[in-house]
């Protein structure tokens, strides 16, 4: 079971604390379950996918409405996570590792898009 989260959302109100539920089950799911490290990369396309699959078309919207509006914000918030000891920090991880990782609303919007055929 998670944590609510709702006392990391009081002390940086820029996100919620369902943002935050969302991006700790993005992290558990990036896991290959060998290793108790997951690079940012990892986290960021776990949490493309879970939100893709969880809302659908409503994906961009949804994430935008917690507060989450591009890869930088996965980078603060894993930062709030860290300082509030939900996760660790390993010696190589670097918040700016998540600095235009992907562009929301390519990935959010266009896969349902229509295609120009």
């Amino acid at each position: 079971m998670l944590p609510d989260f709702e006392e990391l959302a009081a002390h940086d109100p820029r996100y919620s604390a369902k943002a935050y539920r969302i991006l700790m089950l993005a992290i558990g799911e990036a896991g290959d379950g060998e290793s108790d490290h997951v690079s940012s990369f990892d986290i960021m396309t776990s949490f493309k996918n879970l939100v893709l699959n969880v809302f659908g078309p409503m994906a961009f919207t949804v994430v935008r409405q917690l507060g989450v509006h591009s890869t930088d914000d996965l980078g603060e918030m894993m930062r709030n996570l860290v300082e509030h000891k939900y996760v660790r920090k390993g010696k190589g991880d670097n918040y700016d590792d998540f600095n235009d990782g992907f562009d929301f609303e390519t990935e959010f919007l266009g896969p349902f898009l229509p295609r120009e055929d």
